[in-house]
């Protein structure tokens, strides 16, 4: 169970692609056949790992509970922390610690300590301690001058918010609740506290939480932000100092963009659109903007949860938002905007796209979140290697068009079209002359989709059905249920939509399982039996199809014999 086999296309320039179904099959025949043995690996893999288990760019710890914490505690208060899990027994894990030490010696004069720790052996603590089930992983801890090894031994009271501390439970972490506590409350338990004064016994500055002593003697584990001084002043604590997972590629550029991305602060004011995109440099992630004159805390949960894929940003005035008012807006709003070259456009001079949410959600965390996680990628996505898994990872479906990206003129007039035809999918409502405001188009489908376009020989789309080396097929079109779940057909055609997504529930769906594997075949089986039956019918005329299915019914029964008579029949029944 602790062994993972991970084939991937990677490389420069490249999505990181797992192999299609069809391919697993074999793959599972392998494995049972021949006997797996992980080793600690050779050659030049080997010796860059070694090399880097003992650089001097970073710590080399323990891979205990105890370790950690006296690390992570006493560096963050004058750094941010960043720690690599590894196994020395996984070639991801020997190829990931040396791309690591780079990261390191690139960002050495940055204010962050880097460590890391071979767990191959203790991986039981990272499950129930951390949440973590695969090697590599990478762990982040923001800067901060709190401490919370203060708050050992004190009295505090319990927030009597019921409905902050069930948030504050589900964003510390399900993995908060597995550890091994003298008693494991249930929810119930968890409610009765409400305004209870607790004592603090343990602290853990991984996530950010406390073992607290109840007045009914339990002993229970909660996160601190949901704990108040006797006088009900909140703790100087905030979500975005909590633990942070790394998800991204594991490879160097992809390294340094996560770690420069949070060493920002969490949220930054701004004065203008301009200000704002100098700031966001080269961000691939949309960003969220707070346009109000004060700071909601609603706001501030929803940059510490989606700070792993956006920065945030506040605008005080008027002015200073990136998207104007519209006469049916609030003044307090949040808008999720996505600069220009985060957009596609057939000319080639995409504009800005924003959606803009209602000011009475800001009084409403959770369905603020639960906003800004369906309308995270407005107008037309440029999709490219490091963006192309980011951007269906959404909780609405997608609309990929992969196209010819050239000047040639037959390319022009099919992009032009791809332009119109997504137009009509998302529905922009131009406010200004370089910004679009995108409602997705809800008519097509429970929540309507986004839509992106890819370049159609980027590495990885074959296994979507596109001819990524010829481009035979193109413009072709993918929708996406999600990363898992996604529909091509080549009924499916992009001059068919909008209203082809009205009966996309009617299409077969594909996904990288052995069902899915079952699913691929039999759809290659009908398309090659369509393509010779309309052949034999223009070959022979309509005598031709009845002599194409016998052709079909002898080929089986004639491989059954052949196997029949080369398996079962005796070697004596030849002999003279």
């Amino acid at each position: 169970q602790d062994f993972k086999l991970s084939i991937s296309e990677s490389g420069k320039g490249s999505i990181e692609v797992m192999w299609g179904a069809q391919r697993r099959l074999l793959l599972t025949a392998l494995l049972f056949a021949v006997p797996v043995q992980s080793d600690k690996g050779s050659g030049p893999e080997r010796e860059n790992y070694e090399r880097a288990l003992e650089s001097e760019m970073m710590y080399n710890l323990d891979c205990r509970v105890e370790t950690l914490s006296e690390f992570v505690g006493p560096h963050r208060v004058e750094a941010s922390v960043i720690v690599l899990l590894h196994d020395a027994h996984t070639p991801n894990s020997r190829r990931a610690l040396p791309e690591f030490e780079a990261v390191a010696n690139d960002l050495a004069d940055l204010h962050v300590a880097f460590g890391h720790a071979d767990c191959g052996k203790n991986k039981e603590w990272m499950r129930t301690a951390l949440g973590i089930r695969t090697l590599p992983s990478v762990l982040f801890w923001r800067n901060s001058s709190f401490d919370n090894r203060e708050l050992l031994g004190q009295d505090f009271v319990v927030t009597t918010d019921k409905d902050f501390l069930v948030r504050a439970i589900r964003n510390a972490g399900a993995s908060m609740w597995q550890r091994k506590s003298p008693i494991l409350p249930s929810p119930k338990d968890r409610m009765t506290m409400l305004g209870d004064t607790v004592k603090v016994v343990t602290v853990d500055p991984r996530d950010i939480t406390v073992e607290v002593n109840t007045s009914d003697g339990m002993i229970i584990r909660m996160p601190e932000e949901v704990l108040m001084t006797k006088d009900r002043k909140a703790l100087p604590y905030r979500r975005d100092e909590a633990m942070l997972k790394y998800h991204a590629k594991l490879e160097r550029h992809h390294f340094e963009e996560f770690v420069m991305r949070l060493l920002h602060p969490l949220i930054v004011e701004i004065d203008g659109r301009e200000h704002l995109e100098k700031e966001m440099g080269k961000e691939l992630g949309p960003a969220l903007v707070l346009c109000a004159p004060e700071l909601h805390a609603a706001f501030v949960e929803l940059a510490s949860l989606h700070q792993n894929s956006s920065r945030a940003f506040h605008a005080k005035t008027e002015a200073g938002c990136p998207v104007p008012r519209q006469p049916d807006d609030s003044k307090d709003r949040i808008v999720v905007f996505s600069t220009h070259w985060q957009q596609w456009a057939a000319n080639g001079k995409p504009k800005a796209a924003a959606c803009v949410t209602s000011g009475e959600l800001l009084d409403d965390e959770p369905a603020l979140d639960e906003w800004v996680s369906r309308n995270h990628f407005p107008g037309i996505m440029k999709l490219c290697p490091r963006t192309f898994r980011d951007r269906l990872r959404g909780t609405r479906g997608s609309v990929v068009v992969a196209i010819r990206m050239s000047d040639k003129p037959k390319d022009q007039e099919d992009a032009n079209f791809v332009e119109k035809k997504l137009h009509e999918i998302a529905k922009p409502r131009p406010i200004s002359e370089d910004v679009d405001l995108y409602d997705f188009g809800a008519e097509f489908g429970i929540d309507g989709y986004y839509v992106a376009v890819a370049n159609a020989s980027m590495n990885g789309l074959a296994h979507y059905g596109v001819d990524t080396k010829k481009k035979t097929n193109v413009p072709k079109v993918i929708v996406f249920d999600s990363i898992d779940w996604w529909v091509e057909d080549r009924a499916l055609t992009i001059d068919k939509f909008p209203q082809a997504l009205t009966t996309i529930h009617e299409h077969w769906r594909f996904r990288d399982t052995l069902r899915g594997t079952f699913i691929w075949l039999g759809r290659k089986w009908r398309y090659r039996f369509e393509d010779l039956d309309s052949l034999a019918e223009e070959q022979a005329g309509p005598a031709g199809r009845p002599i194409w299915v016998a052709v079909l019914i002898l080929i089986p029964l004639t491989i059954a014999f052949g196997i029949k008579k080369c398996c079962c029949e005796s070697p004596h029944d030849h002999m003279d």
